[in-house]
C-alpha cells in the first residue's frame, strides 16, 4: 500500500492545483462549467485525503475489513457527489426529486459507513464482539429503510420508512450498548432487561408509525427509559476504576436513575393533562439530577482514559533484547531473551520476560492503574517476588 499512498498524495496535490486554477478562472469568467471543475477538484482532493488513513488501516490485519469498507464508501460518496456537482439530475430529467434522493443517499451512506467501520473495529475485542455483530445487522437494517425512504417518490420526513430508519438507529444504539460485555465472562445478566426493553419499545414504535396500534406514550416511554438506563449502566460499569474512584460510578448510577424517574413523572403528568410536576419541585430536581449525571459521566470518561493501559503489541514481537549488568564481571551489555552468555566472562545467563495478563481472561495489563481487570472485573494480584 506504500506505492498506493504515494499515488494518492499525487492525486491530492494535482486536485488542489486544479481546484485553485479553476476557482480563479471561475471568478474571472463567471462560468458555471469552470465552477463545477473547481468543485470536482476539491472533491477529488477530499477523497484522496480520506483515503490516506484508510489505506493505513488496510495495512493492519485487525483493521483491514474496516479500512476496505471505508475505501469503498469513499468511492461511492465520490461518485454520488460528482453526479450532484455536474447536475446529472437535470441531464436525465429527474429534476429536484432526483437531486434530493442523491443528497439523502450521500448522508445515509456517510452515517452508515462510519457506524459499520466502528462495529468492524469493535469485533476485534472479545467483550464487544457480540454487540458489534448485532450493531452491523442493525446498521444494515437502518441503511435499507433509509434507502427506501430516499428513493421512493414523494417521500417526506414524516413517512413510515424515515420513521423506521430512525427507530433502528436510536433503539439500535441502546441495544448495542446493553450488549457490550456479552461473551467476556462477566455476570451482568441484568443487561438483558435493557435489551428486551429497547426491543419492545422499537416494536411498539414501529407499530404506531405503521398504523398498527394507537399511540401509548406512557407505556412506550417506560420501555425507552428502561433501555436507556440499563445501556448507560452497562457501559459505565466497564470503566476501569481504582477502589478510591468507585464512589463516582455509584453516584452516576444513582443520579441517572433519579433523572429517569423524575423525567417519567413529568411525562406522565403532562400526558394526563396536568402540569403540577412540570412546574414544581420535580422539574428542578430532574434538572439537578441530569446535571450531576452529565458531569459524573464526563468524569468517568476522563478516568477511563487515565486508568486504561497503553495498548502494546505482544512482547514476543517487540521485546527481543534486554540490557543488563553481568552479575559476575559487572559488564554492561545487551543480550537476547532466552539463553545467552556474557561477552566478557562467558557466564551463562537466562532471561525471561512475561506479559502481565489477567489470570482469568488473559487481558493485557500494561500500565493499568486499576486494581481489577477492566474486561472481566477479576482482582489483579500483586506480582510475585523471588528472594
Amino acid at each position: 500500500m506504500a506505492e498506493a499512498r504515494k499515488l494518492i498524495l499525487k492525486v491530492l496535490l494535482w486536485s488542489l492545483a486544479l481546484a485553485a486554477v479553476a476557482g480563479v478562472l471561475a471568478v474571472l469568467l463567471a462560468s458555471h462549467v469552470i465552477w463545477r471543475v473547481m468543485g470536482t477538484g476539491f472533491l477529488t482532493a477530499a477523497a484522496a485525503l480520506l483515503m490516506m488513513p484508510l489505506s493505513l488501516m488496510v495495512d493492519r490485519q485487525k483493521s483491514q475489513p474496516a479500512g476496505l469498507f471505508g475505501l469503498a464508501a469513499v468511492v461511492v460518496e465520490f461518485i454520488l457527489i460528482l453526479m450532484m456537482i455536474w447536475e446529472v439530475n437535470t441531464l436525465v430529467g429527474g429534476g429536484w426529486e432526483l437531486f434530493r434522493s442523491l443528497w439523502m443517499t450521500v448522508n445515509v451512506v456517510a452515517g452508515s459507513s462510519v457506524a459499520a467501520m466502528i462495529f468492524l473495529l469493535a469485533r476485534n475485542r472479545r467483550e464487544a464482539r457480540v454487540a458489534a455483530t448485532v450493531g452491523l445487522a442493525l446498521t444494515a437494517a437502518f441503511f435499507l429503510a433509509a434507502m427506501i425512504a430516499s428513493w421512493l417518490p414523494g417521500r417526506q420526513w414524516d413517512d413510515e420508512w424515515w420513521a423506521t430508519s430512525a427507530i433502528f438507529a436510536t433503539m439500535g444504539v441502546l441495544v448495542v450498548a446493553a450488549l457490550v460485555g456479552v461473551g467476556s465472562g462477566d455476570r451482568r445478566h441484568w443487561r438483558w432487561i435493557g435489551v428486551v426493553a429497547s426491543a419492545v419499545a422499537a416494536v411498539m414504535l414501529l407499530a404506531v408509525f405503521w398504523n398498527s396500534m394507537p399511540w401509548e406514550g406512557e407505556i412506550i416511554t417506560l420501555f425507552v427509559a428502561a433501555g436507556i438506563y440499563v445501556a448507560y449502566a452497562n457501559v459505565i460499569m466497564r470503566v476501569p476504576l481504582t477502589s478510591g474512584q468507585r464512589w463516582l460510578r455509584v453516584g452516576a448510577l444513582v443520579t441517572g436513575a433519579a433523572t429517569a424517574i423524575f423525567t417519567e413523572l413529568i411525562f406522565f403528568d403532562l400526558a394526563g393533562g396536568s402540569s403540577g410536576f412540570s412546574d414544581g419541585i420535580v422539574l428542578r430536581l430532574d434538572a439537578a439530577a441530569a446535571i450531576l449525571t452529565a458531569c459524573g459521566t464526563l468524569a468517568l470518561a476522563v478516568l477511563s482514559r487515565l486508568n486504561r493501559r497503553v495498548d502494546f503489541e505482544s512482547l514476543s514481537r517487540e521485546l527481543l533484547r534486554i540490557t543488563i549488568f553481568c552479575p559476575r564481571c559487572r559488564r554492561k551489555q545487551s543480550i537476547e531473551l532466552g539463553g545467552a552468555a556474557c561477552k566478557a566472562c562467558g557466564l551463562r545467563i537466562n532471561v525471561r520476560a512475561e506479559e502481565p495478563c489477567c489470570s482469568r481472561c488473559g487481558y493485557l495489563l500494561y500500565k493499568l492503574a486499576s486494581d481489577v481487570c477492566p474486561e472481566c472485573g477479576t482482582p489483579i494480584a500483586a506480582p510475585a517476588t523471588t528472594g
